[in-house]
């Protein structure tokens, strides 16, 4: 006779981990169909959120994008079990449909860098803010109307995406954008060294203003400043005047970074490390710091 077959022994089901995330947020609901994997919903979050704050609407590849994430491989492959449905739906993710609310209209960063720069003018006595803003005009895409592409009319462009504006803020200190395109680096920095000696009557902030940040240890790109151009910069400011600088996050690791950014901005300015202050929206937008230090 036969021997019966052996009995296949029960697993106890594996328990679903239910995701933390906010998924009622009206923000991620394109995405709602990711909420069933916390790994992979987790790193759609911070994609997709760290795309809004930077205002960058474009759409964008699921595959590409994944493929940049900076975590480990085994996290990429459950994103990519994540998404399976949407990327062979719809491989290109439009951010069409998220809101527009108060919080997007002017960057919560803008809100920072101001508030910082403005406190610091009424600090240190300083008349004038200039801005040297680092402009890379960025591609503001088409409207469709009735199925027909248009044009973004120019008037809503210069409301919405005029550095300008902020020179017209109400402050008895003035504002001055320095906004050429940013393309080549010599000749912008000489551009601005070049604009310096028109304040020297006047106490400034010299605030640069790049996409990123002071330069990191390799492969600089044009989203920073380099430490020869800050350097320059420092030594062609008066006594008196006040440096600085908007750092974006470093790392998305956790681990720490503000205190080794500013000793690394220190070096490149040859002062003491401790003569680098920092300011910063810890419950506004975490992710960002302004460093500054006092030109005696």
């Amino acid at each position: 006779m036969l021997a019966p077959p052996a009995r296949r022994k029960r697993v106890a089901p594996r328990s679903r981990r239910r995701s933390s995330l906010p998924w009622s947020d009206p923000q991620l609901q394109p995405v709602a169909r990711c909420q069933s994997v916390p790994a992979g919903g987790r790193w759609l979050n911070q994609f997709i959120h760290s795309r809004v704050a930077s205002r960058d609407f474009r759409p964008f590849n699921l595959i590409s994008a994944m493929a940049e994430c900076t975590e480990e491989l085994a996290v990429q492959d459950s994103v990519a079990r994540c998404l399976k449905g949407v990327i062979h739906s719809r491989p290109f993710f439009s951010m069409e449909n998220f809101d527009m609310r108060d919080t997007w209209y002017a960057d919560k960063r803008d809100l920072i860098k101001w508030g910082v720069l403005l406190r610091l003018a009424e600090s240190y006595d300083v008349v004038r803010i200039l801005q040297v803003a680092y402009y890379r005009p960025g591609l503001c895409g088409k409207l469709k109307i009735d199925d027909q592409e248009q044009d973004i009319p120019e008037a809503v462009i210069a409301h919405f995406r005029n550095l300008r504006t902020v020179a017209s803020i109400a402050s008895k200190v003035r504002v001055t954008v320095f906004d050429p395109v940013f393309e080549d680096r010599a000749t912008y920095q000489q551009a601005v060294l070049a604009l310096l000696p028109a304040y020297e009557q006047e106490r400034c902030i010299v605030f640069l203003d790049p996409d990123t940040g002071l330069q990191p240890h390799s492969r600089p790109s044009l989203d920073h400043v380099l430490n020869s151009e800050a350097a320059a910069i420092w030594k062609a400011m008066k006594s008196c005047d006040v440096f600085a600088l908007y750092q974006h996050q470093t790392n998305r690791t956790g681990q720490p970074w503000i205190e080794n950014k500013a000793s690394l901005l220190a070096a490149a300015l040859g002062i003491p490390p401790e003569a680098i202050k920092k300011a910063s929206g810890p419950t506004i937008a975490p992710d960002v710091v302004l460093y500054y230090t006092h030109k005696t």
